[in-house]
């Protein structure tokens, strides 16, 4: 599925040059003088940096296919971060320096969520 410089949003994923990428902060730019476009900034899924891009209206990109888990906390083990998947019980290691994924607190339950390329 391609999408358009219209279909942005902030929190989306999209793919640009084959590259998964989470947009972080959109504007909608309209000069007063030339054609209207976009200017986001977009974190790298691969390597955590984030960049600044502009997309114009004819440019065209695809939405990544990702996979978002919701996992509970175990333990930490001194250099990663364990948890488990509660449909399947299936066991993880994150990198505790790692920034695409999030984890948060709920009562007594750690979630973590994590997209898988």
């Amino acid at each position: 599925m391609a999408l358009g410089m219209s279909d942005l949003k902030k929190g989306m994923k999209i793919e640009v040059d084959g590259i998964p990428y989470k947009i972080t902060d959109y504007a909608h730019v309209k000069p007063g003088k030339g054609a209207a476009f976009v200017r986001c900034k977009i974190k790298n899924y691969l390597n955590s940096k984030t960049i600044e891009k502009t997309f114009h209206a004819g440019d065209k990109f695809g939405v990544p296919d990702l996979q978002q888990k919701t996992m509970q906390f175990l333990y930490d083990d001194g250099e990663m971060l364990q948890f488990m998947d509660t449909a399947t019980y299936d066991q993880i290691g994150f990198n505790i320096w790692s920034s695409w994924w999030y984890w948060k607190m709920d009562y007594r339950w750690y979630e973590c969520r994590y997209d898988v390329l």
